[in-house]
């Protein structure tokens, strides 16, 4: 996360997720206020790993993925709820990188690369997953 405010930034996502969690009380199956609350986490722990907040982003994202495996359930032919789904699992490896738990980085962000090649399988010409794709491997790489 680039922001000149991360504080700032931590406070405006974590009222995101605050209405998010309120939007979801009203109607506990909505997947799309699962999906907003997904959406709301992964970004509250972009806030929180620039504040220095690795073990709260941990937290934030294993939340969030919890919620993508909902929707999914409820959509699983669903582009949209398996590039959540790939999401979480990549952000959760930089949170759990960032915290120092090696192990989890690698296997979220092989759960992710897996989900991603699924999808490109399917549709190699989807270029946010190709990207994606190209840099969990230079990641994986990259771990001890």
């Amino acid at each position: 996360m680039r922001t000149a405010d991360p504080a700032g930034a931590l406070a405006a996502f974590a009222e995101v997720v605050s209405g998010a969690r309120l939007l979801l009380e009203t109607d506990p199956e909505s997947t799309d206020y699962r999906r907003s609350l997904q959406i709301g986490l992964v970004q509250l722990a972009d806030a929180q790993l620039a504040t220095g907040a690795p073990e709260q982003a941990v937290g934030s994202c294993r939340e969030a993925l919890g919620l993508a495996l909902q929707v999914c359930a409820a959509e699983a032919d669903s582009l949209g709820c398996r590039q959540g789904h790939a999401i979480a699992l990549s952000r959760l490896g930089v949170a759990a990188r960032a915290s120092g738990d090696l192990e989890t980085a690698r296997q979220s962000w092989t759960d992710a690369l897996a989900l991603l090649d699924a999808m490109l399988q399917e549709d190699p010409s989807l270029t946010q997953e190709i990207q994606a794709r190209d840099w969990l491997r230079v990641e994986l790489a990259g771990l001890p």
